[in-house]
């Protein structure tokens, strides 16, 4: 990360070759006499131009290594292209009804549940990137069950196969999102305008999560299909059996 010390010296020698250039163009226009007094004045001037002409270059030279350290340090520090240090996730389900069985309570947290978010990417042989479990949960009663999930990374493996190579941006590519609600029994239907946070380093990722059947499917993350929907793809919500 650029402290102020570095961006320092980066306007400093940025601005000693934009004065080398300045004298050198300075050198150039004052060299264009078509009159000298004197054949020492002729040659004089002569050489005046021609080192005004060395410091130009070496000016812009200047001016573009400069220019591309500071690029490449602009790119390595934008937070798009950090590795991911770190990742969590909030989730708003709307579930519609009221009548869920719940074998140990309403907290999905809690023992028995199993409650988890899955994240992976279908070109990689279904090998889910991001595995996170659910730490605390709140419902909100009503007609319906509005379900707040807070999920967290594992204590032994916080950022299971995620690499040094898989940057913040590399996030955009994520295209299977399974969130495993096991504490929703029997089928609920879950409602528009429910929706996924996901919190990678300091930046903030949105999805909505469509209007599905939350019903229990077995087998490998990457095959889970949404039941009831009108949509081909988006966040799968499965139901406990």
């Amino acid at each position: 990360m650029d402290t102020p010390q570095t961006y320092f010296w980066s306007i400093f020698w940025a601005s000693v070759f934009g004065l080398i250039l300045l004298l050198g163009l300075v050198l150039e226009t004052m060299a264009e006499k078509e009159s000298y007094k004197t054949i020492r004045s002729f040659r004089g001037w002569k050489l005046a131009k021609r080192w005004g002409g060395r410091l130009v270059m070496l000016g812009v030279l200047g001016e573009v290594v400069v220019g591309s350290f500071a690029a490449v340090r602009e790119h390595q520090n934008d937070p798009a292209n950090q590795p991911i240090t770190s990742i969590r996730a909030n989730a708003v389900l709307l579930a519609e009804g009221t009548n869920f069985w719940h074998p140990v309570g309403d907290d999905p947290a809690k023992n028995g549940h199993f409650v988890t978010l899955s994240i992976g990417r279908r070109d990689e042989n279904g090998i889910m990137k991001v595995y996170l479990n659910c730490t605390r949960s709140e419902r909100y009663w009503g007609d319906n069950s509005d379900w707040f999930l807070e999920f967290g990374p594992q204590i032994g493996a916080p950022l299971w196969n995620l690499k040094d190579t898989d940057t913040v941006k590399s996030a955009e590519q994520w295209d299977v999102f399974v969130l495993d609600a096991s504490f929703l029994k029997g089928g609920p239907r879950i409602l528009t305008n429910s929706q996924l946070t996901l919190f990678i380093n300091n930046t903030v990722k949105r999805f909505k999560i469509p209007e599905q059947v939350a019903a229990f499917q077995t087998g490998r993350c990457i095959d889970m299909k949404l039941i009831g929907s009108s949509e081909s793809n988006g966040i799968v919500v499965l139901g406990g059996p």
